[in-house]
């Protein structure tokens, strides 16, 4: 079951937001082996693996990457994304 706490959608969108005012598009991560990636981001992994500092630590956080690459380390392309709804509650 994926999940994720409604702060970090918060932050994400705080940060997608101002990505876009300062460049225009919020760049993809790539993927450890690539530095670099020229396209925009497409999708959000809320708990990507990716090297943490000094370059042997592993940590889990948030990433931004591009189709081809989320497609590369899913091992398949992403497919179609559910619809958020809101949820309703026994009282309603």
């Amino acid at each position: 079951m994926n999940y994720i706490h409604v702060d970090m959608l918060r932050l994400q969108a705080q940060t997608l937001q101002a990505l876009e005012e300062r460049q225009g598009f919020v760049p993809c991560e790539g993927l450890e082996n690539v530095t670099s990636c020229e396209a925009p981001a497409e999708y959000l992994m809320p708990d990507a693996t990716r090297p943490g500092g000094g370059g042997s630590d592993i940590e889990i956080r948030p990433a931004w990457f591009c189709r081809k690459h989320l497609s590369t380390l899913l091992g398949r392309d992403p497919g179609v994304q559910p619809v958020i709804r809101r949820i309703e509650g026994p009282e309603e």
